[in-house]
């Protein structure tokens, strides 16, 4: 599975919920051993990344399934500002093909999710001496 989100396709919201679906199962499931799974970390770092309206640094450089700079580096950019999160998205909605539409909600909801697992991977690693150099690359992506 961990695999699997290095070559996602990260070209709709659709896609980046579905990838953050398999964050969660790999979460619940490497919860207890606390096994690391950078892939999972790389990939809550890049959602992060389609979310910010700044460019990244230039000693600053996204893993796959992220490049740099194409048409989808701007795809959770909120079109207007909202004063709430929606609600989750049900699971028939993430995998079918004509369903979600990439409208702020989506991206909100994505956003919201993306954070919750990012803190909840953060906590679970925090007892590792390399924390702070897994969790570095996003802590870029929070301060943009």
């Amino acid at each position: 599975m961990a695999e699997s989100l290095t070559q996602w396709p990260v070209d709709s919201c659709r896609h980046i919920l579905a990838g953050l679906y398999v964050c969660q199962l790999l979460f619940q499931y490497v919860c207890t051993a606390k096994r690391v799974v950078p892939e999972a970390v790389n990939f809550l770092t890049g959602t992060l990344s389609l979310a910010s309206t700044t460019e990244l640094p230039s000693n600053h450089h996204l893993a796959p399934p992220f490049p740099a700079s194409n048409e989808y580096h701007r795809l959770l950019i909120l079109r207007k500002k909202h004063s709430r999160l929606p609600g989750p998205r049900p699971l028939e909605d993430i995998f079918s093909e004509d369903i979600i539409d990439d409208n702020d909600s989506d991206r909100l909801a994505a956003l919201h999710t993306c954070l919750v697992l990012l803190e909840k991977f953060s906590d679970m690693y925090r007892v590792l001496p390399a924390h702070s150099e897994l969790f570095a690359p996003a802590a870029t992506h929070l301060k943009r």
